[in-house]
C-alpha cells in the first residue's frame, strides 16, 4: 500500500512545536513606531523621482534597450511586446 510520509513529519513537527511551549508574544502595533518627518521626507522624495523618471522615459526614450535588457515604458509598446 501507498503510505506518504510527508504529512507523517509535518504532524510530528507540529507536536513537537505545541509540546516545546515556545509561543511569540502578541503582536503590537504600536511597538512599532511612528516614522519620523525626516523617513517620510525621504520616502516622498524617492518616489517623485521615479515618476518623473518614469515620466521622463516616456517622453523621450520610450524603449530603453542596455545589452539584453530592455525596458518598455508605454503602454502601446507593452502591448506589442506581450502580442
Amino acid at each position: 500500500m501507498l503510505e506518504l510520509k510527508y504529512f507523517d513529519k509535518i504532524s510530528r513537527y507540529e507536536q513537537a512545536e505545541q509540546a516545546s511551549g515556545d509561543d511569540f508574544p502578541p503582536f503590537d502595533v504600536d511597538r512599532l513606531g511612528t516614522d519620523s518627518a525626516y523617513k517620510s521626507a525621504v520616502r516622498n522624495y524617492v518616489r517623485l523621482f521615479f515618476l518623473a523618471a518614469l515620466w521622463l522615459m516616456r517622453a523621450v526614450w520610450p524603449v530603453y534597450r542596455f545589452g539584453r535588457l530592455v525596458v518598455v515604458s508605454r503602454y502601446e509598446d507593452v502591448e506589442a511586446v506581450q502580442a
